[in-house]
């Protein structure tokens, strides 16, 4: 019995946790990739801000450099002929003007240095094209002769053009830092430290990303007159023999350059072949100017709706994306900081689903519990009331066995002179099965819900000494005396076969466990409150152990094992009493005497007023 019930019990749980266990599977899952979507989807956001960042830049710089390639190498002179307006003759038929680098950059040159703040001055702030980024970010132009290591600029000072102290100042300190800083960077990289090397093939190779871009002709007086106007004088012009010069433009080639101050620059420079002379041009960008402008005038205006896509320096930021050269010490790095806002769905979506697990398993946990106790108190009730058909069989027997040894008896004329003994004997026997068949069938009704009780006004002292006077034989019988106290002589509405049913229950309870004191006695008193009658009932028995005085009013519960026990009974007794009183509108509680052992109870059984009375009232 035990292992079946424990069997199915196992089954429930089973049963039970293996949806659970699916159930909570599936949520996991579904969580996990209700988030990686969401990450996903905040990932490509990032990305496609990162990659259209990287695309912009690359198409930009091609178009910047497209314009550089094409760049005259006369513009990197302080003068260049006039293709417009009239600005100033030699006095014959040539005009010039300032190089289009000077009228364009020359405001820049203070973007060399940033300011003690950090941001660089002029930098604009509202222009969103890397195009016009790249551009704001070109310092100045140079040009360096590394046959004489002289550099020039288009902001060179020209009796013809007057510049002002503040420009001057600025040419001075780029002139300065061309000087210093770029001359010796571009010699090195140039493998032409010394002069005597001065091989073109040399340095070309050197610069293994030049090629050749396109070849074309200066007329030769033309370009001496322009040279004299930018007061220079190119010696290897005057060796020429015939009108025209060949010039050769290279493709440009560009470096990254630390200056000691530790700003960063782009160097970015061409060769340009004039006859067989060599001369590198370029221009410098500082990544300041460019870091600055791209992330607040490009990316702050297109950044995801969570989180940021910022420019940082490799160095400085491991991972990101590697910007295009020659920007790549640079990278875009995506941040996340504002995940937690962008995953605010996921998490209530997450709370939501713990939430319910968490309820689902308290109300399984306290199905299982409660299907625990039902399952304990069902292998509970099973083992009683197999006690309850051990012990009712043994009752039935023992009256059954005695009414037909005694009836054989006389059948046979065995009891001859004895026959009233034996005819009171089979009468005891009787009422003792009739007593024990009344408690099963009422407690049967009760449980069955047809019992009734049919309430009548009783005294209550009176109605116990009639009902007890039919039993004085049967208590002083089985060696019990009994003291009946009235203290009181209330009148109660009960039932008159279920207070009776009460009383012999409560005494043959008594007569079982009594009996084993050398002086038994059974106690009876009847007293009142304001409201209620009191019945108490004891013995001075050996009571009932601490541990089962909880137990006592239980169904089939019995104190002594069914096998081992000393007396007789069905467990029904005291539970049939309880049911009685109850639904007579009473209550009953353990009592315990205050000498002495014993085992009473104390029924409480609200009043009423004389029938007589009532009838008059009515």
């Amino acid at each position: 019995m035990k292992n079946r019930i424990l069997k199915t019990f196992s089954g429930y749980i089973v049963l039970l946790l293996v949806p659970v266990s699916i159930l909570f599977y599936q949520g996991t899952v579904s969580l996990k990739n209700h988030k990686l979507q969401l990450e996903n989807s905040l990932n490509a956001q990032h990305d496609r801000v990162a990659n259209d960042f990287i695309r912009d830049l690359s198409m930009e710089w091609q178009r910047f450099l497209e314009r550089e390639k094409v760049r005259p190498f006369t513009y990197y002179l302080p003068v260049i002929f006039s293709e417009g307006d009239q600005i100033a003759t030699t006095g014959g038929d040539l005009v010039y003007q300032r190089s289009p680098l000077y009228l364009n950059k020359v405001r820049q040159l203070k973007n060399l240095r940033p300011t003690e703040s950090g941001i660089v001055d002029g930098m604009d702030q509202t222009t969103e094209s890397l195009y016009n980024i790249i551009e704001n970010s070109v310092v100045g132009y140079f040009q360096l002769d590394p046959a004489t290591r002289r550099v020039t600029t288009p902001y060179d000072t020209n009796e013809a053009f007057k510049t002002s102290r503040e420009n001057k100042v600025m040419v001075d300190q780029f002139r300065q830092f061309l000087e210093q800083e770029i001359k010796p960077l571009l010699i090195t990289r140039l493998g032409v430290d010394n002069i005597d090397s001065m091989d073109k093939s040399v340095i070309l190779r050197n610069l293994k990303a030049s090629r050749r871009l396109n070849k074309s002709k200066e007329s030769l007086s033309e370009l001496q007159t322009l040279f004299e106007f930018a007061t220079q004088n190119p010696s290897y012009l005057d060796e020429k023999g015939e009108d025209w010069v060949s010039i050769s433009y290279y493709d440009f080639a560009s470096i990254i350059f630390p200056d000691t101050l530790g700003n960063k620059y782009i160097v970015s420079f061409r060769i340009v072949l004039v006859d067989e002379h060599l001369l590198i041009q370029g221009f410098l960008i500082n990544l300041l100017i460019f870091h600055q402008g791209s992330q607040s005038s490009y990316l702050e205006h297109r950044q995801p709706e969570f989180g940021s896509v910022v420019i940082r320096e490799t160095t400085a930021v491991a991972g990101g994306v590697k910007l295009i050269e020659p920007f790549g010490n640079l990278t875009l790095q995506k941040r996340k900081n504002d995940q937690a806002a962008y995953l605010q769905s996921y998490y209530e979506e997450r709370n939501r689903f713990w939430f319910s697990i968490f309820c689902l398993i308290l109300v399984l946990g306290a199905s299982m519990f409660h299907m625990g106790k039902l399952i304990s108190a069902q292998a509970f009730l099973t083992r009683k009331k197999n006690d309850f058909i051990s012990a009712i069989t043994h009752e039935l027997k023992a009256p059954l066995t005695s009414i037909i040894m005694y009836t054989e008896m006389l059948l046979e004329g065995w009891a001859k002179g004895k026959e009233h003994t034996y005819y009171k004997y089979i009468h005891c026997e009787s009422e003792r099965l009739s007593r024990l068949i009344k408690n099963v069938l009422d407690y049967s009704g009760i449980e069955r819900g047809v019992f009734r009780a049919k309430k009548n006004s009783l005294l209550l002292d009176e109605f116990i000494e009639e009902t007890l006077e039919p039993l004085q034989v049967w208590i002083e019988n089985n060696g019990l005396k009994y003291s009946y106290q009235v203290r009181s002589t209330p009148y109660v509405r009960f039932d008159k076969d279920s207070l009776a049913q009460v009383i012999y229950n409560l005494c043959d309870n008594a007569i079982k466990y009594a009996r084993t004191d050398p002086n038994p006695l059974l106690t009876i008193i009847i007293d009142e409150t304001d409201t209620d009658a009191i019945l108490i009932v004891f013995d001075n028995g050996p009571g009932v152990p601490k541990e089962d005085e909880t137990k006592v009013f239980n169904r089939f519960h019995r104190c002594e094992n069914e096998l081992t026990r000393e007396s007789t009974g069905t467990g029904l007794g005291l539970s049939l009493v309880k049911e009685l009183v109850e639904s007579n509108g009473g209550t009953i509680n353990l009592f315990h005497p205050e000498t002495g052992s014993g085992f009473g109870v104390k029924i409480l059984i609200p009043k009423s007023v004389d029938s007589s009375l009532e009838t008059a009232a009515g």
